[in-house]
């Protein structure tokens, strides 16, 4: 989804991202299966849904795949915390890995800026 916000004279344009995005998100964060669980608390996920993943899955490709799903579903406070944007993604990932920051930033960098 794509809407635009007016900040006094700048243009803030936010791409809110859902389900649909998943496999594009899972290519750009295609290094970070061994920190699925620091990217989780980055994205507001609740403990409780961590623990859940972690029992259902076994592999870190898939537990990172269905943490992004729930972020993706909205399964934390996104009230609080904002609906899922490359630039929340970007910002979760930051202290992760600075290499995939910043092929996020390259790659969805016009999703996320003021012009």
């Amino acid at each position: 989804m794509f809407f635009t916000r007016f900040l006094g004279r700048f243009q803030l344009a936010i791409v809110t991202l859902d389900e649909e995005d998943l496999t594009g998100i899972l290519d750009e964060v295609e290094g970070l299966s061994a920190d699925w669980e620091v990217l989780g608390t980055k994205l507001a996920i609740k403990s409780d849904t961590k623990d859940g993943i972690k029992q259902q899955y076994h592999s870190p490709d898939s537990m990172l795949n269905a943490l992004l799903t729930q972020w993706l579903k909205l399964n934390y406070d996104y009230k609080r915390h904002g609906k899922p944007t490359w630039r929340k993604l970007a910002k979760a990932v930051k202290k992760i890995n600075g290499v995939v920051f910043e092929q996020i930033v390259q790659n969805h960098g016009n999703k996320m800026c003021i012009y």
